[in-house]
């Protein structure tokens, strides 16, 4: 949006929810779930807890206007790309040990720190 008004380029914003798939950074749900659960722990591990207050109950989202205005549609169906997402992760479980051992964070200090 920003573009737009500064520039009057024109854009499509898409306010979609809950993405997932590689290079997600390892503290959202899905890659933190696959981190955890690849450290061979036992099942008993887990801990049900109640929802938030206030949680959501649903997410339904409804691509059809996207879909009608922009020719755009999911190419990947979420049960097949959960798979491929889970795999991505365990296949580069190098990735996310770098992402979490803090060398971004000093990454970041290097190139921003004087800004």
């Amino acid at each position: 949006m920003a573009y737009h008004r500064t520039y009057g380029l024109p854009v499509t914003i898409s306010r979609c929810s809950n993405n997932y798939g590689p290079y997600q950074f390892p503290e959202k749900l899905l890659p933190l779930m696959i981190n955890n659960a690849s450290l061979g722990k036992p099942e008993s591990l887990i801990t049900y807890v109640a929802d938030r207050k206030g949680h959501d109950q649903r997410y339904a989202i409804d691509p059809s206007k996207a879909n009608a205005e922009l020719g755009w549609g999911p190419t990947t169906m979420f049960a097949d790309g959960i798979k491929l997402t889970i795999q991505w992760y365990k296949d580069h479980m190098d990735w996310m040990e770098e992402c979490t051992s803090g060398e971004y964070v000093k990454y970041y200090d290097k190139m921003y720190a004087k800004r």
